[in-house]
């Protein structure tokens, strides 16, 4: 059999808890071109890898969410040369789904495998490359801290829909009149530190740090407006307002002010530190991590190529 799609199924992403005959009718319409393994553990993320690597498949499809991608992205660079990754398709079987959608891939996990199948038969394969983020060995598309980084970890203990974390957010802004409340744990200010080539670029308290290489966030907006796929730079953006008024103020930065903002702070850059004390739980893609330190290193990655269809 010629192996020329590999798919990676992440049982516990959002669809597949939905759907959980999904990979079995996703494995049925790659049974004669293609292999799907199910993976719950880095263990098993590595040895699909490694059998991708040796039968040279054509195309790595991610049925799971944003954090199963940079998975699956940081795992491709230990087994085939940056130059040599195949193209990567997402299935959109996430919860928000940010990749695809600033990729404008379409469709369900069935649809658009069926349109893959299609494609590589075709004259023409669409695709486009996107840098990435890299945290030490970890590959990502946006990294958040601060109060980003904890309504993330406070939402996965509440996990649902994305309509329903809009909603966990209107239930936190009632209780905003509650000083013992998680309205204030989530939305602490603390020092924070930018540096890039060694001088500081910003230096006072902050709610939170996002960096990313995607143009879009979670909902859509058009939050980092000097990314994409020809920049040499990522965007850093902080938001300043005050802990009393952070949601209106991340809704109005969000969905309304956006890049005109005077309550952020945007810096473009290939590689930066940063410090913040009391930070030091982040998210890349969603994934939620520790760090060692006060301070974090954040560069600019390598770029892969991705199907768009």
């Amino acid at each position: 059999m010629m192996v020329r799609i590999g798919i990676v199924s992440a049982p516990l992403s959002t669809l597949n808890k939905k759907q959980p005959r999904l990979s079995i009718d996703l494995e049925r319409l790659v049974s004669r071109s293609g292999l799907l393994f199910v993976t719950r553990t880095a263990d098993e993320l590595d040895s699909a890898l490694l059998e991708f690597s040796r039968c040279g498949v054509q195309v790595i499809a991610v049925n799971g969410g944003d954090g199963t991608i940079g998975r699956v992205l940081t795992g491709a660079l230990r087994f085939w040369p940056a130059d040599k990754i195949p193209d990567i398709i997402p299935l959109r079987g996430g919860n928000f789904n940010v990749l695809a959608n600033n990729l404008g891939v379409r469709g369900s996990p069935k649809v658009l495998l069926e349109r893959l199948l299609a494609a590589l038969d075709g004259p023409v394969l669409r695709r486009v490359a996107r840098r990435t983020l890299l945290i030490g060995d970890r590959c990502g598309f946006q990294f958040a801290n601060g109060s980003t980084g904890r309504f993330l970890e406070y939402f996965y203990r509440n996990k649902g829909t994305p309509l329903e974390s809009l909603r966990l957010l209107a239930d936190l802004w009632r209780t905003k009149s509650d000083p013992s409340s998680d309205y204030w744990r989530l939305t602490k200010a603390e020092r924070t530190v930018i540096e890039t080539d060694g001088r500081v670029r910003y230096d006072k308290p902050s709610l939170s740090v996002i960096c990313s290489t995607l143009e879009r966030m979670a909902y859509g907006q058009r939050m980092f407006r000097q990314t994409g796929s020809g920049a040499r730079h990522f965007q850093c953006v902080t938001f300043d307002c005050q802990p009393s008024a952070v949601l209106s103020g991340a809704i109005l930065d969000s969905f309304v002010r956006q890049a005109s903002s005077p309550q952020r702070t945007s810096i473009c850059a290939d590689k930066m530190r940063i410090t913040s004390p009391g930070n030091r739980l982040y998210s890349l893609d969603g994934e939620i991590y520790e760090q060692a330190s006060d301070a974090l290193d954040i560069k600019l990655g390598p770029s892969f190529s991705f199907v768009t269809l």
